[in-house]
């Protein structure tokens, strides 16, 4: 029995001791074919401070796209879903096609059809195996399609509309969304505590940003490996904000999907509008999630 207990022990060790010094290569890995149902959530709080009072302003939304991968490195995403929600004390905002609304505003209307023009369009993009996105095709159409939606709806429908196509589907934006996806891969193989660092521009709500990231493998299990982020954001927010940003990933060893990825946004600093300087936090969670998905 001593024996047994010996052996069982020394087996539990050596299981241990493989599974903390395993190497693993991780990068966007997909085979032509593969589809996959792909979810974000932007939640965001902003609080806005000037001559003694707060304007606090919340704002979600929620953005489904499927992915298929037409060759090994190019993939083409459909705008399958999109809501958005935003609240504050001067007024509220809301579009979802699968809810109805009750008394939509003029504003609201100019939402529903900015996106509804991009609902069910579909753009590609090619994606190197660091996950960068080296070029998109087809963004145009969708911002050409939502501009002309609202084109005979007046100047403030033209400026929101413009507004509104830059900051959520407009190409700079899509771009920061696929690489705040996918570049997250190290240059070499890891092993459980190795770190490595990656700088991006991406534009978070099409804000300018430097964002310098350090991943850590914390853990491999099942072919998944846990990633932490911890990094430092500068974000051009007519002014500098400046903050940190915090996070977890469960990536898919084989294909380098991103399973699953919750990341959590705390940045403040000083803007200027109108002459006026303004004292500005913002907290943010992006939840995204990709599930293997049988259908086209």
């Amino acid at each position: 029995m001593k024996i047994k207990r010996i052996i069982i022990l020394s087996y539990c060790l050596t299981s241990v001791f493989t599974w903390t010094t395993a190497q693993v290569r991780l990068s966007f890995n997909l085979e032509r074919g593969t589809n996959y149902a792909c979810q974000t959530e932007i939640a965001q709080k902003i609080k806005q401070s000037a001559m003694g009072m707060d304007l606090p302003i919340e704002e979600t939304i929620t953005m489904d796209l499927s992915m298929n991968m037409k060759e090994k490195n190019e993939a083409v995403f459909t705008w399958q879903h999109i809501s958005y929600l935003l609240s504050s004390p001067m007024m509220k905002i809301q579009y979802d096609p699968k809810k109805t609304i009750d008394n939509p505003t003029t504003i609201d209307k100019i939402h529903e059809k900015i996106f509804n023009a991009a609902i069910g369009k579909t753009f590609t993009a090619s994606i190197s195996q660091e996950g960068q996105v080296s070029s998109l095709k087809g963004i145009d159409a969708i911002s050409n399609g939502a501009t002309q939606a609202v084109s005979s709806d007046g100047e403030m429908a033209g400026t929101l509309g413009a507004s509104l196509i830059s900051q959520w589907i407009g190409e700079e934006t899509v771009n920061g969304l696929l690489e705040q996806w996918f570049r997250i891969y190290p240059n070499n193989e890891v092993k459980v505590g190795d770190q490595w660092m990656i700088d991006s521009d991406y534009g978070f709500s099409n804000k300018k940003s430097t964002i310098k990231n350090v991943y850590t493998l914390k853990s491999i299990e099942n072919d998944r490996a846990t990633i932490t982020v911890e990094a430092t954001v500068e974000m051009d927010f007519e002014g500098i904000l400046k903050g940190k940003q915090t996070g977890e990933l469960i990536v898919d060893i084989k294909t380098g999907i991103p399973l699953s990825s919750d990341l959590n946004f705390d940045i403040k600093g000083t803007i200027k509008q109108q002459e006026m300087e303004i004292q500005m936090e913002m907290v943010a969670k992006i939840k995204t999630t990709m599930k293997l998905s049988l259908k086209l």
